[in-house]
């Protein structure tokens, strides 16, 4: 008679190799002994399906709240799935971003508002007292159509932070600058 496997520490299913109440050979998760495939099929009945719905309807708030305390416990593993995502499927992610831009016109000014205030607060921060603003102002007015005025050294970089001032400024296309970021490639 061959001997039952025992599961390792810490692992969510075993195998027996002995059949379960409806006949079925596969795992059982060692939570609750339950036959994968018997669950399988529980979850797959229209009765369950309704169930679950109505249960969703109830408990928006905890599934939200459930969503945000799983966020903060692992933020760097999350940001790296919604990276992945992004690669995957940004056109899909795309199209759920601008959903959300519509519903929710009043959260986009007010995030867009906040983006600009943190923007000014820090060019304000980073331009010293000797800069020339009268050269500065210049370059923004004389900006060719199609493209942004760029810091050479971003000015707020992971290794290194550069100055609001003229020396600083470069013109770059659109599409340039999005690549760009906030990164300083070195001169």
């Amino acid at each position: 008679m061959a001997r039952p496997r025992i599961a390792p520490l810490n692992s969510k299913m075993y195998f027996t190799g002995k059949p379960c109440k409806n006949g079925h050979i596969s795992q059982r998760y060692t939570s609750n002994n339950e036959c994968v495939e018997c669950k399988k099929q529980k979850r797959c009945s229209a009765k369950e399906k309704e169930k679950r719905k109505i249960w969703y309807a109830n408990n928006q708030e905890r599934i939200k709240n459930l969503a945000r305390q799983r966020y903060k416990n692992d933020i760097e593993n999350q940001r790296k799935r919604s990276r992945l995502k992004w690669k995957l499927n940004p056109e899909k992610v795309k199209a759920v971003n601008l959903a959300w831009a519509k519903k929710n016109p009043d959260k986009v000014r007010l995030l867009n508002r906040i983006r600009n205030a943190t923007r000014r607060l820090v060019i304000k921060q980073q331009c010293p007292k000797w800069a020339d603003k009268d050269k500065i102002k210049e370059i923004y007015m004389n900006r060719p159509e199609g493209y942004h005025v760029d810091h050479i050294i971003p000015l707020r970089g992971k290794l290194v932070s550069g100055l609001h001032v003229s020396e600083n400024l470069q013109y770059l296309t659109i599409s340039e600058n999005s690549k760009k970021r906030n990164k300083f490639t070195g001169v």
